[in-house]
């Protein structure tokens, strides 16, 4: 689905996050992790097509609409009336996918998203987990093939966070969709997941199965320490 060949994005600051070699396949998770700063949203977007590299290549799907974001922000003004309808219907607006927003696209995959009973509610009156519910109902609105999930566990507590996780796997194992994972949060590595990278430094420093990884990361720790 997805490709990064040498792929260098050089910030103003001087930052350099690459050369990123990498290949995201349909119908897996993907668990990105690493220290803040790492570059991990830059990969993220790099993949997404919202950043373009500064030298190399990303390889994307041909239709836009087969990859969906889940930016790590999702803030809406308090004072603008946006109702959960306007969010999940406006996905498919977005994708291009269609000409006006389908409601019964929008009872479904807010249904699919365990989140029918927040139909008609303003998106401020909701909970940060309610929040993300409803996000995961726009992504299903949109029906991509792969999605770039930043941080969607951010902020929320151990309850929401597994809610979360079992509802995005569900949806990998049942919809057949491939996803990447942006998680500072490594302990709660869904077990289907079965590969893990790790970023430090704008570079790739570890890309395999979760054992293995978190092994050889906690041994480098030690070395270090």
């Amino acid at each position: 689905m997805i490709e990064l060949h040498e792929a260098v994005v050089e910030y103003r600051s001087g930052t350099r996050i690459g050369p990123l070699d990498l290949r995201l396949d349909r119908e897996s998770m993907v668990w990105l992790t690493g220290p803040n700063g790492s570059g991990k949203t830059t990969l993220l977007e790099l993949a997404a097509g919202r950043l373009r590299p500064s030298a190399g290549v990303v390889v994307r799907p041909p239709r836009r609409e087969a990859l969906a974001v889940l930016p790590q922000q999702n803030r809406y003004h308090d004072q603008v009336p946006v109702r959960v309808e306007d969010v999940v219907g406006f996905a498919a607006l977005a994708s291009g996918w269609r000409r006006r927003p389908d409601r019964k696209v929008i009872g479904q995959a807010l249904e699919r998203a365990g989140a029918s009973g927040l139909s008609g509610r303003l998106v401020r009156e909701l909970s940060g987990g309610q929040r993300q519910l409803v996000q995961i109902a726009r992504l299903l609105a949109q029906q991509a093939e792969f999605w770039l999930l930043d941080e969607p566990l951010a902020g929320l507590d151990p309850q929401w966070r597994r809610r979360m996780l079992d509802l995005v796997d569900s949806v990998r194992r049942e919809n057949g969709v491939g996803m990447l994972v942006v998680s500072h949060l490594h302990e709660e590595l869904p077990e289907e997941c079965r590969r893990v990278l790790v970023l430090d430094g704008g570079k790739l420093v570890a890309d395999g199965a979760p054992g293995q990884v978190f092994g050889a990361t906690a041994a480098t720790a030690g070395r270090e320490a």
